[in-house]
């Protein structure tokens, strides 16, 4: 059977089986058009922002322009990096946002890249660690854990006593001491309140109170002090735009809360700046201050020599501060100093850094001292020389050192130095 026979029998059919169709009042459907694949709706990343949470952890709210996929993620070990993949999104990131270093949890740096196809989170970790997503309207929110081994309650320290005090440029300072140097505390924030849980503390009765503080004139309004199971909870209402700060100091946890209003803004330009790193933000509870102390270095690209007799924990929240403000707090909680020698900052307890300051100076006396002398001959104009000795020999304001001499020739006015 050739094909010119078949293709002759299949128009045959068809004639026919349009024929019966319209002999019975049925009309032929329309053959459906090729099916197209359905476009895929953009959906558009707008903002990325990332916040610390209690026990170390960290979480990063990634804010879409309509309800986002659900992402895919995988982890590489060398360097430690979690990626996850969001399919069909159009990065809108500014190149700020894009490329972030942090120091929160165990994320060091943050990084979002666009292809054709998907936008990616890379976020580059000390360690991989367990993770949660979670959804809320067009936003995903992923919540790392922290690779801090938990370490036990302690309940024999006491809040003792809390102070509140407002600072020269308006800001509000709560103090609050302990009876020890290590303490297990929870900060959080949501809106208006900061919430601090101190794990297992004992308070005295007076203290479980409410205290209205707006009188002192800052952005903290009140402060509600309660006991909760076996932990205290500090709730501090505050109000405004302002800058916060967290840190353990010794025996000593202190909350300040900085303004930044216009007025406020233009108080600090006119001030000279004492510290103008890039800004940072560190959450650490009990953790060792070495390991504080080089996440700075790597942050800043320091060349940091830490003396081994540093040692101890460290517990400090600080909030978008410049990392040379934020060093400067470690070391003066913990009694430590810093001294620059060329493109190397030595770190020591201050006892040991100021004794080798006293050497060096020692040495470098020692050095003066066997150093050659070197003779000068000064022409002394419209002045006799002979004046001008007595001057710089006069007792008690002498400009010779111990090895130094001086002489007069009186008859060309001339000083031997």
């Amino acid at each position: 059977m050739n094909k010119t026979y078949l293709i002759k029998n299949h128009v045959a059919y068809c004639l026919l089986l349009s024929c019966l169709l319209l002999c019975s009042g049925i009309e032929a459907a329309e053959a459906p058009a090729p099916a197209t694949p359905s476009a895929v709706p953009e959906v558009s990343l707008l903002n990325i922002e990332s916040k610390s949470m209690p026990m170390n952890r960290v979480q990063f709210i990634l804010e879409f322009s309509a309800t986002p996929p659900t992402p895919s993620g995988f982890a590489m070990d060398n360097p430690a990096t979690m990626v996850f993949d969001f399919a069909h999104v159009q990065s809108n990131l500014s190149k700020q946002l894009s490329s972030q270093k942090l120091v929160a949890g165990v994320v060091t740096e943050l990084n979002v890249v666009q292809s054709s196809a998907k936008t990616r989170l890379l976020l580059n970790v000390q360690n991989v660690v367990p993770y949660t997503i979670d959804y809320q309207k067009n936003k995903v929110i992923i919540t790392l854990d922290n690779d801090v081994q938990p370490f036990s309650i302690s309940t024999d320290y006491t809040i003792s006593s809390f102070d509140f005090r407002r600072g020269e440029s308006g800001e509000g300072r709560l103090i609050v001491d302990f009876s020890t140097d290590t303490v297990p505390v929870d900060f959080s924030e949501d809106n208006n309140e900061m919430r601090v849980e101190f794990r297992g503390a004992t308070i005295p009765e007076k203290l479980l109170r409410k205290f209205d503080v707006s009188d002192f004139g800052t952005n903290i309004q009140k402060i509600n002090i309660d006991r909760e199971d076996n932990n205290v909870v500090m709730t501090i209402v505050t109000t405004g735009t302002y800058e916060k700060m967290a840190y353990q100091m010794d025996k000593q946890y202190i909350v300040q809360v900085k303004p930044t209003t216009q007025i406020a803004l233009q108080q600090l330009i006119s001030q000279k700046f004492k510290f103008s790193g890039e800004r940072i933000s560190l959450n650490f509870q009990d953790i060792p201050i070495r390991s504080v102390l080089q996440l700075i270095a790597d942050f800043a690209n320091l060349n940091v020599v830490v003396s081994d007799t540093v040692t101890g924990n460290v517990t400090l929240r600080l909030e978008n501060i410049p990392w040379d403000e934020a060093l400067s707090f470690i070391l003066q909680s913990k009694g430590l100093a810093q001294k620059a020698s060329g493109n190397v900052i030595l770190i020591g307890p201050s006892e040991e850094m100021t004794a080798r300051e006293q050497s060096d100076l020692e040495a470098q006396q020692q050095i003066q001292a066997l150093a050659p002398l070197v003779s000068e001959y000064i022409q002394v104009n419209y002045a006799k020389a002979a004046d001008m000795v007595t001057m710089i020999k006069a007792t008690g304001n002498t400009l010779l050192s111990t090895r130094g001499q001086i002489s007069v020739d009186t008859r060309t006015n001339t000083l031997l130095v």
